[in-house]
């Protein structure tokens, strides 16, 4: 492992060296094609970094905002035909940055206290799901008041789920066993979003696997993954989450480690042995490892919704299991299943990028729940909690019912 790796621009010459100005990468980009400025698409920010790594453009705050503007989407990488990482050049930027002190002091109070101490986050989410809560009684969501509160839980024009008051890890933690004779045991990953707000998927994850004969141990001193931090640049951050999972992973006298979500599986498959860090265990997507190893068919059901997917970038682009969990949704629904809409598309949540440039991608997720109404369909399904924490705001506004993930639907009419 290269300890330079993420660290400084001049260890990406092959990707400035590879870029060959044709501009394949604008008709891609998301962010291009809703701005049409070239300083946002992947060919103007290498133009830039070029200037950067030379030291003809200053390492500010203004190219840090530029650098800003990229969802992680990985078309650009996937469509280009030189073979250009752009993905990998934007973090290499941000990490530039970084060791340059542009973090912010907000950034770096979430990423190194918060999200790299790992306990410190579930209390943090508990207090302010207790705080909002009250908040809603002085002054509800239906009142013009909230608009004028310069907090997200207050914004009367975005829709954010609430955190729940006790994380998932604080009820599951531990080992769940299958009845009778187990087949396996597996250490299961549980991500941010699932311990903090959708609590719900990792309960179908037990459920499920339980069913199916398989251990769940699940690690109460887990905590985020790090891909939040590697996104902003922090790799001292990002590497430290890492290594204290690889030691929780190393002695849980598992066969595999499973995850629900698809940005903190790209994370553990890719983004790892980057960062110098090695997984004892396999990784598997948690309907991958079903499906590879176990080889499972899920049973027929008839009384379920007409169901489409979204397919993460994260899971297709950043995994490769573009039809996998399609599959097991036709196994599962039959011809209530009715795809994937606009799978090439992202849902335009970027992490979260669209917390500050919501502007931006809007459209994007409004489109795949307009994609979704032409096709007839009445839920949507996916496989990022991520993906599922935005969508979920353009569903609610359009009147549709919220997101369910894919463990939720094959779950669904299984015995305890």
């Amino acid at each position: 492992m290269d300890d330079n790796f993420y660290r400084h621009l001049w260890v990406e010459e092959d990707n400035f060296l590879r870029c060959l100005r044709c501009g394949k990468c604008l008709s891609v980009c998301p962010l291009y094609q809703r701005s049409k400025r070239e300083s946002l698409s992947p060919r103007g920010k290498i133009a830039i970094l070029e200037k950067a790594r030379d030291g003809a453009l200053p390492l500010d705050a203004v190219l840090a905002e530029r650098m800003e503007h990229c969802l992680h989407c990985m078309r650009c990488r996937v469509d280009c035909p030189a073979g250009v990482d752009f993905p990998r050049l934007i973090l290499s930027a941000r990490a530039e940055l970084v060791a340059a002190g542009r973090l912010g002091t907000m950034k770096s109070l979430i990423l190194r206290l918060l999200l790299k101490r790992g306990r410190l986050l579930p209390p943090f989410t508990e207090t302010t799901a207790r705080l909002v809560s009250i908040l809603d009684i002085i002054i509800p969501r239906t009142s013009r008041w909230r608009s004028l509160l310069p907090i997200p839980a207050g914004n009367n024009y975005r829709i954010f789920p609430r955190p729940k008051a006790k994380s998932f890890l604080a009820e599951y933690a531990g080992l769940h066993r299958a009845p009778g004779k187990s087949r396996g045991k597996v250490f299961y990953f549980v991500g941010c979003a699932t311990n903090l707000v959708y609590t719900q998927i990792g309960v179908a994850l037990i459920k499920l696997y339980n069913s199916m004969g398989y251990d769940v141990f699940i690690s109460g001193e887990q905590g985020c993954c790090g891909f939040p931090a590697l996104g902003y640049g922090d790799i001292a951050t990002a590497r430290y989450r890492a290594g204290s999972l690889a030691k929780e992973v190393a002695d849980s006298g598992s066969d595999a480690l499973v995850v629900a979500c698809a940005s903190c599986g790209h994370m553990f498959k890719e983004e790892y042995p980057r960062l110098g860090i090695k997984l004892s265990l396999p990784v598997y997507d948690s309907v991958e490892y079903l499906n590879t190893i176990d080889g499972r068919e899920f049973n027929r059901r008839t009384d379920l919704p007409r169901t489409v997917f979204h397919l993460p970038c994260h899971l297709g682009r950043g995994q490769g299991l573009t039809h996998l969990h399609q599959k097991a949704l036709a196994q599962r629904l039959g011809k209530n299943f009715l795809g994937a809409v606009l799978p090439e598309e992202c849902c335009g949540a970027g992490g979260t990028y669209h917390l500050k440039h919501y502007q931006m991608t809007r459209d994007m997720g409004e489109a795949k729940v307009r994609a979704m109404q032409d096709l007839g369909g009445e839920l949507m399904v996916t496989s990022c909690p991520g993906c599922m924490l935005y969508l979920d705001e353009a569903l609610t506004k359009a009147g549709m019912p919220t997101s369910r993930h894919i463990l939720e639907a094959l779950a669904e009419g299984v015995e305890e």
